[in-house]
């Protein structure tokens, strides 16, 4: 039996805000260099939106309700030995603004050319049986024609049966989706509109979290303050004022980057009310469980390899593959329905 140590760790957009008085245009791009601006959340979308306003010489607070930054980008540097991506771990695309960011930096990374693989009905498949390749064709098609139903439901109405459900759950997997949830025509809309590039890429002795806090945060660190968790956010006057933390803050522009699930929560009021289209919009934006697993062994039964369609974690994957490490390190994501029973379950002393 092969040893292993396990560690677990449960798994944007951004919304710009004038006064009611202000009939300026709303987006960033419009923000006048003598305005006041307030940034809602020090996640990599918070930051980011820093950094603009900075090389802008526009004046500007961060209010982060946590006491770190980096928001769901987290790392560990004590189970392997090499630090691992608890949170995004690939760029997706050599045209991609991390992409640009990393090379600019001076930051090694790679093209992740592991190999990929399936696993259906208890074997492994380094090529589609013939039986599914309508399922890979229908999502990879990016046609936006037809019925936006989900993916789970239109391979039921195409026969498949639940010996695909596994499969399907790891196809979705990827955008964060359980198959029942998934939508295929939106996806392929989203497909149309990529811009990022190709490939994927991974960081060599660096994560994604070092991306953002060595080449953003030094800059604008003065500018963040931790531990204010916003709970209203008043547009109605002159000036915005933002509640966080028990003390007051004006603006003349808020730019609001928290997870969709903050928004839908309600856990900050809007004085006025957020406009019902914009509400609506929110609403229908998904956000299921994620988890990722960390298992290390002592034979590399897994070197270089990517397989997907398992019962319990939408991917398996190489995590050391490419790292300069002496140690064999299986990733595994989990994603939608399966993650969210895996995090309601009680935890182990």
């Amino acid at each position: 039996m092969k040893k292993m140590k396990i560690l677990f760790y449960t798994m944007l957009m951004a919304i710009v805000f004038n006064s009611c008085n202000s009939n300026d245009d709303k987006t960033m791009n419009n923000i006048p260099t003598d305005a006041r601006v307030i940034i809602i959340g020090a996640g990599a979308s918070g930051l980011y939106a820093g950094k603009i306003l900075k090389d802008n010489n526009v004046g500007f607070t961060i209010l982060e309700a946590s006491d770190r930054v980096g928001g769901r980008l987290k790392k560990n540097t004590d189970f392997t030995d090499f630090s691992l991506d608890l949170g995004a771990e690939w760029i997706h695309g050599n045209n991609a603004l991390t992409y640009d960011l990393a090379t600019a930096n001076g930051i090694e990374i790679f093209e992740d050319t592991s190999d990929g693989g399936i696993w259906y009905n208890d074997q492994f498949h380094s090529t589609i049986p013939s039986s599914l390749l309508p399922i890979y064709i229908y999502v990879n098609d990016e046609s936006t024609n037809g019925i936006d139903i989900s993916l789970k439901d239109w391979a039921i109405g195409q026969g498949y049966g639940p010996d695909t459900y596994d499969l399907l759950d790891a196809m979705s997997g990827g955008s964060g989706a359980s198959a029942s949830k998934f939508s295929v025509q939106q996806t392929a809309v989203e497909s149309q509109n990529w811009s990022a590039g190709v490939g994927d890429f991974k960081f060599r002795d660096q994560t994604y979290y070092d991306l953002v806090y060595n080449t953003i945060v030094p800059e604008i660190e003065n500018n963040i303050v931790l531990n204010a968790p916003v709970t209203q956010i008043n547009y109605e006057g002159d000036k915005i004022v933002v509640t966080a933390g028990g003390t007051s803050y004006e603006a003349d522009r808020v730019i609001v980057t928290v997870s969709v699930n903050v928004l839908k929560n309600e856990y900050i009021t809007f004085v006025p009310p957020i406009p019902n289209a914009k509400k609506t919009a929110i609403n229908k934006i998904g956000m299921e469980a994620g988890m990722k697993t960390y298992l290390k062994f002592n034979d590399y039964f897994f070197e270089n390899k990517n397989i997907s369609g398992t019962a319990v974690g939408s991917a398996y994957y190489d995590a050391a593959f490419g790292k300069n490490s002496n140690e064999f390190v299986l990733g595994v994501f989990t994603m939608g329905e399966k993650a969210q029973t895996l995090s309601n379950m009680p935890e182990i002393s």
